[in-house]
């Protein structure tokens, strides 16, 4: 499932589009899963697991059990800028 949020400004007569894209992954439980050890192993946590997933008691999964794990955003970084995503150098190569 692909979740798309488009967002669109208008500031006098000059158009902004951002858009957002969220990728979700299936996972089947297998046995001796736990939330912890699914969230370590997709680089999330374990309240995202349980959000993503909906489960309604977040104290049992059982084994066949299909949980929804969220992609990281992207980073993109800020090329007007030409700054790195921490506000450190100029990337553009410029002396």
């Amino acid at each position: 499932m692909n979740k798309h949020i488009a967002t669109v400004l208008v500031f006098g007569g000059l158009l902004a589009i951002g858009l957002a894209f969220q990728n979700f992954t299936t996972y089947r439980v297998r046995q001796g899963d736990t939330l912890s050890s699914i969230a370590k192993r997709f680089g999330t946590t374990e309240a995202a697991l349980i959000k993503a997933s909906n489960l309604q008691n977040p104290m049992k999964l059982e084994v066949g059990q299909k949980l929804t794990i969220a992609s990281k955003p992207l980073v993109i970084p800020d090329k007007k800028k030409g700054k790195d995503d921490k506000g450190g150098k100029d990337t553009r190569g410029r002396p």
